[in-house]
């Protein structure tokens, strides 16, 4: 994703999710399905145009899934490709994506499926960054005058105790 994953995101950032799905095997695969679960991101953010894909049909969104299925050559990827604009009411929340993929090899081999891939974003909440500078100076201020202050009395007391020995 852009920005990648674990970065902390503000409302109406755009964030960019790129899903490749690879036949790294040695036969088609056939069909390859990929499914892109949205409930937690969509609950937060607010999909921007439509999704789509580099081979095949583009993937089909039914409520908070987006699923793309196709076949893939030896060697053949494809890349999924979406945005989404972070909503204002997302202050506190994690955006998390978590897509699968099932594949099939030839004859009666049982389907591939690869480790979830998964993407984390949480929303900053007001107020939870730094401190913006108001611009006083008040702490230099009460420095300065307390280091005046200091030398004045030490100004004071050496020319009290020369005095006092002359």
């Amino acid at each position: 994703s852009d920005p990648k994953s674990g970065s902390t995101v503000t409302p109406g950032t755009k964030i960019t999710y790129t899903v490749v799905g690879t036949n790294t095997g040695a036969t088609v695969l056939d069909p390859v399905t990929l499914t892109d679960d949205l409930k937690d991101v969509l609950a937060y953010a607010a999909l921007e145009g439509n999704p789509t894909a580099s081979s095949g049909l583009p993937p089909v969104r039914d409520g908070n899934t987006l699923k793309w299925s196709g076949s893939l050559a030896v060697g053949e990827s494809v890349t999924l490709t979406y945005t989404v604009i972070v909503n204002a009411n997302a202050s506190g929340k994690t955006l998390h994506n978590i897509v699968v993929g099932v594949a099939q090899p030839p004859g009666e081999q049982p389907p591939l499926t690869p480790p979830p891939a998964e993407t984390k974003h949480p929303v900053e909440t007001p107020g939870s960054g730094p401190l913006a500078s108001t611009g006083s100076m008040a702490g230099i201020v009460l420095s300065l005058g307390a280091l005046l202050l200091a030398m004045g009395a030490a100004v004071v007391y050496f020319s009290r105790r020369r005095n006092a020995v002359s």
